[in-house]
């Protein structure tokens, strides 16, 4: 009986339309990328005897081959990508509680890399557990239902906490201490983008919030709405938090949940953040594409500030 190869180890079996997508691409002259020419033979490199010299050198490389390539990591790439090793709720997560072996071909620790646990709609009470642990708590069946509960009903409303786990993480400490803390609070804040004579576009916001006891006023100008959001609320809060001149929006999507309402439609919008450290990604969800993007920025920063030390 010939062995199914794992998909993790980048084995999968050869598409057959394989062969004519490598004579096209000769045909047009189009040619691999340079960080895919060459794969290496990561399965024969842990083998037991090379294990332990492997996995130092992979683990150097899975944390700093990102700032060395100019095309953006693959998250799917076998061993070092970040959903290497992500599992999902279900049977899949009972077994990872009991096992974590049992759904993995290797130990994340040999190639630098960590196990991931996915939450989102189809969580269950061992998918949540298993997340709190990752992030560093220990829950209560109480804290636990309750988080599962409210997982559904976010999700149920268009949030996806699979892609978010910045926001997962605000969302169980919420659970665990009762009520909603953060550095600051949000007084208001207004956006206005005008046109000018010369067809040029300017965006400004004001925010008004409260943080260490301070009413705060703060505007900000930008290239877009978003960008001049962040810009009011860095100007804010970076006299009282300077760890926030680190904090860089990397990545923004939107996706429209429901293209049938046309402009009326539930905007979901996912903001990734870093601090030169590591990368932590945020949802917000709302009819108003500026609201979303608004929810997404202030977990962003609350995250950012947890990070740096700043608890609330």
């Amino acid at each position: 009986m010939r062995r199914r190869q794992h998909p993790g180890r980048g084995q999968g079996r050869r598409h057959p339309c394989a062969g004519l997508r490598q004579r096209l691409r000769r045909a047009l002259g189009q040619r691999q990328p340079l960080h895919r020419r060459r794969q290496p033979p990561a399965q024969a490199r842990l083998r037991p005897r090379a294990r332990a010299v492997a996995g130092r050198h992979d683990a150097h490389r899975a944390r700093d081959h990102r700032g060395h390539q100019r095309h953006p990591p693959n998250s799917h790439a076998p061993y070092v990508g970040a959903s290497a090793f992500a599992h999902k709720a279900g049977l899949h997560a009972s077994a990872i509680k009991v096992d974590p072996n049992l759904y993995q071909h290797i130990d994340p620790a040999q190639v630098g890399n960590d196990m991931r646990m996915l939450v989102s709609d189809m969580a269950g009470r061992a998918s949540v557990e298993l997340k709190g642990r990752e992030l560093g708590y220990e829950l209560t069946p109480e804290h636990t239902k309750a988080l599962v509960e409210r997982v559904k009903d976010l999700e149920s409303q268009g949030f996806t906490f699979e892609a978010a786990d910045a926001s997962f993480e605000l969302l169980l400490r919420d659970t665990v201490e009762g009520e909603r803390k953060r550095h600051f609070e949000v007084e208001s804040w207004r956006v206005i983008v005008e046109r000018t004579k010369g067809g040029e576009l300017v965006s400004e916001a004001t925010v008004k919030l409260h943080a260490k006891g301070e009413r705060i006023v703060a505007t900000g100008e930008g290239n877009g709405p978003v960008n001049a959001l962040d810009k009011a609320v860095r100007l804010a809060l970076e006299r009282l938090y300077p760890e926030l001149a680190k904090l860089a929006l990397v990545d923004y999507k939107v996706r429209i949940l429901e293209g049938a309402h046309g402009t009326d439609a539930v905007t979901r919008v996912l903001i990734t953040s870093s601090d030169d450290t590591a990368d932590w990604a945020t949802v917000g969800v709302a009819e108003n594409i500026i609201d979303a993007s608004w929810q997404a920025l202030e977990q962003a920063v609350t995250y950012g500030l947890l990070r740096a030390g700043h608890d609330c």
